[in-house]
Parts: structure tokens; sequence; C-alpha cells
């Protein structure tokens, strides 16, 4: 909102100093809205209140006879109403397109010759509805305000606007080729909208996807849903029941993600039941491993122990040990639970976390458990056990698997963990570097051996040593203080 003497100024240069005009100031002055002040004095030039041109106009009916609308959407729709069929047509094409809308597509869809539709873009720049952004590669427009695509959109009949989405997502599939991953989080929108629901699972399982791997959780959570209300619309057969299992068995990780354990209890509690009545134990299996780990973080061990036993049976049962190793870190982690006896724990651990390595450093592709089992099993025998020669080359099997992965933070956890290695050994203090491989990724390196480091400090004989690596660490990156 604008203060009056402002609201007023932006009055002078739009209408100008005609004395004619004054009652009309005073009028609008009042609401202060930029945009409702520029869309009133366009609506008094189209209704004829008033003639001339910008700045220099004159009222020409008292204004007493003039009917301001209470609200910039009702001058909106009115302005819009009055607009040529070709130009109202185009102008609700458009606005279902979006805020910014392609020459090309918007061609594809309003069906109009290049000559009525250049013709109709020419009148709708004129009113100001919408301008020209962009001439190449594509020649492209956007509204002029948010407003007046959300009043054109609402102005269409609910069956006209689905059918303007359905005809943009076919338009747009023709147009992206091989590219219709990269599009997918639009071509799911406007199938949505659509009502062609079949479509729209097919697009917005794609931008779950995508999301996902960019780690992007909370936009990776509305495509869940948007998925699972699709898959709630269609009838129900076993293969979309284990669409829905796998999708909101992801959902579950992006939850995790955001410490809402609560809520991915409830929906581990709904998949499980799906993949039980459809006898699916591979799924059944996966839906144990990722129970087993959210007990875990919530330090519940006995129940997380349980759910990787399970998790462990099934996948015995169904000769998926190789493929679903990582139930072995899962099961090295929580068996804590199993004994009071530190030394029975320990060995059960070795145990676990031995055998996931052995089957990873024996398969074809590696994964990142395969990392964190070898990874585990250099923190219990340098800080439990105190044998830095078989921690090292633990580590080293660790960093041999870590550099086949994609992600360049498992590398950077192992980097800092040989830094870390060394300065326990009394090694050179220039190890601090290999806790800040900058070049690899800019910090969480120091943030690794924090992890490390609070998760040795209790371990028996390592507290001095550890605490005087935290403060050498602490020095070098404040942030870590504490």
């Amino acid at each position: 909102m604008l203060c009056q003497p402002s609201a007023g100024d932006l009055l002078q240069a739009l209408l100008g100093e005609d004395a004619s005009l004054e009652p009309l100031k005073k009028l609008l002055v009042k609401r202060g809205n930029p945009f409702f002040l520029e869309e009133s004095v366009r609506t008094l030039v189209e209704t004829k209140a008033r003639e001339g041109e910008r700045g220099r106009y004159r009222l020409m009916r008292p204004v007493q006879s003039l009917q301001v609308p209470p609200t910039v959407q009702v001058i909106l729709a009115s302005r819009i109403d009055r607009l040529p069929m070709d130009e109202k047509q185009l102008l609700q094409v458009a606005s279902v397109i979006g805020k910014d809308v392609s020459f090309g597509l918007l061609q594809a869809v309003a069906e109009l010759d290049d000559e009525t539709l250049r013709r109709g873009l020419a009148g709708l720049q004129k009113g100001e509805f919408m301008y020209e952004t962009r001439l190449f590669p594509d020649l492209e427009y956007t509204f002029k305000h948010a407003l007046t695509q959300e009043v054109t959109y609402k102005s269409l009949p609910q069956e006209t606007r689905r059918g303007y989405h359905e005809r943009i997502a076919r338009a747009l599939e023709a147009s992206f080729g091989d590219r219709l991953d990269e599009r997918s989080e639009l071509l799911g929108h406007h199938y949505q909208q659509s009502g062609n629901v079949e479509k729209a699972l097919e697009y917005l399982l794609r931008a779950a996807q995508r999301a996902r791997t960019r780690f992007a959780s909370i936009e990776a959570l509305e495509y869940c849903a948007a998925v699972v209300d699709c898959l709630d619309r269609l009838p129900k057969t076993d293969e979309r029941e284990k669409q829905r299992v796998d999708l909101r068995q992801a959902e579950v990780g992006m939850l995790w993600v955001q410490g809402r354990y609560e809520e991915g209890f409830r929906i581990l509690e709904e998949i499980k039941a799906i993949a039980e009545q459809l006898c699916d134990d591979e799924r059944l299996a996966e839906i144990h491993y990722i129970f087993g780990w959210y007990h875990y973080d919530k330090l519940e061990r006995d129940r997380a122990f349980e759910h990787h036993q399970e998790c462990f049976s099934l996948c015995q049962r169904l000769g998926r040990l190789e493929t679903m190793r990582q139930v072995y870190w899962g099961l090295g982690q929580s068996c804590r639970a199993i004994s009071k006896d530190v030394s029975v724990r320990r060995a059960k651990a070795i145990e676990f976390h031995q055998e996931g390595l052995r089957l990873g450093e024996a398969a074809e592709s590696a994964n990142f458990s395969d990392v964190h089992n070898a990874h585990f099993l250099w923190l219990i025998y340098l800080f439990q056990l105190g044998d830095w020669a078989k921690a090292m080359r633990y580590l080293e099997r660790a960093e041999a698997i870590a550099r086949k992965l994609p992600e360049t933070l498992h590398v950077t956890l192992i980097m800092g963990s040989k830094g870390l290695s060394n300065l326990l050994k009394q090694k050179a203090p220039g190890d601090l570097d290999l806790l800040h491989v900058q070049s690899i990724f800019p910090r969480p390196v120091a943030f690794s051996a924090w992890g490390v480091l609070r998760g040795a400090r209790p371990l028996r004989g390592c507290t001095r040593d550890c605490r005087a690596v935290w403060e050498s660490l602490s020095t070098r990156d404040p942030a870590l203080g504490g």
C-alpha cells in the first residue's frame, strides 16, 4: 500500500493536472494500492469516463456517476469481459499455461492463425495485460501482474479449463521429446489439472524421484502427496498398490530427513499392512529395515534390532542378502540391545559389519552401506580395541568403496577419518588439512570429524585424545566449538 502523498503522486502521473480530475483523485487516493489505481485509471479510459492521453486526461462525467469497484479483482474481471473475443480467448489460454507464456506453446494450444494470434497479443500488450519478455531463443510473454493471470484463469468454466490443460500437456510432450524427465513437474501439473489421472501419475512419480535425487525433501513430499491423491482416484490394483508402497517408502525417507518421526511411523504401519496383504515379502523386508532405523533413531534399540532381524530373515528366505546387504549395517548398529556385556555386543557388531563388508566387496556395484560397514569397523578397532593398524586397513577398504559411489560426501567422510586417525597417532598437525578437504566438499569434512569425535568421546581410553583433537579442530573452525 502507498501512503496518501505517494498515491497522490502516482495519480498525478497517470491522470494529469486538469481541474476536473480533483474529485476523482480524492476518491481514488484513499485506496493506496498502486495496481488498483493503475487498473482503475485504465477502466475509466475504456469506459469513456475520461478522454485524452496518459498524464493529460480530463473527466467526461460527474464523479458522482462513477462506480469504483471494491477490489482490483472486480476491476480486472470487468476489463477482461470487455475484451474482443479473440483477445479474451488468447488471454484465457495464456492464463492456463502459466505466468510466463512461450509464443510457440500459445500458438499450438490457441489454434489461431499467425496473423490473428499476433494481432491479439498486440492488443493484450496495448491493454497492459501482458508484455513481451524475451525474443531469443524463443519469443516469450508474461502477465503484467500475477493477479491478472489468477482472475483470468478463474473466469474459465472448469471443463474448458481442463480441456486447455490437456492440450497444453500434449503440446509440451510433443515439444520436449527425450527431455520429458526434465519437465516432469510441469507435465504432472497440467495432466493433474486436466483430470487425466493416469498421465498425471506417470509424471508426478518422475517429479517426486527428481526431487528426492536433489535431496529437496519438502518438494519431494509435495509430489508424493500428489501421487497418493492420484492413486486414491484410480481403481485399486496390485500393481498400483505396489506403486503406493514404493512411493510412501520414499516419502518416509524424506520425513526422516525432516525429523517427522510420528508421520513416518504412521505411513510405515500403513504400507506394512499393504505389503502383508499382497504377500510381497521383498517390500516387507525393506519396510522392516526402515522401521529398524526409525526405532534406532528414537533410541529404541530392542525394537530396532527386532525389525532388522525380521528383515534379515525375509531376505535370507528370498535369497536377497547380497542385494539387501545393508541389513548387516542395521544389525551391526542395533545389536547393542542383545547383551549388557560390552564385549559380547562388540563381537556381534563386528560379525555383522564384516559380513556386510564381505558381500559389498564381492558385489558388482557398491552402495552406501558398504562404506559405512567398513567405516564402523574402523571406529571399533581404533577407539575401542586400540588396534590402529587394523583400523586403518578397514579405512582403506572404506575409501576404495567410497570412490566408486557418485556422491562425494562418502569420500569426504573417509578423508576426515584419515586425518583424525593420524592425529590420534600423534602425526604432524598438518594432518588437520585432511579434515578440511575444501576442493571435494565444503566444510562437511570437519562436521564428519565432529560426528566421529562425538561418538568416540565416551569410549574407554579415548576421551583425553579426542578432546585434544576436538580443541584443535575448534580453533581451525569456530563453528564446531562446544
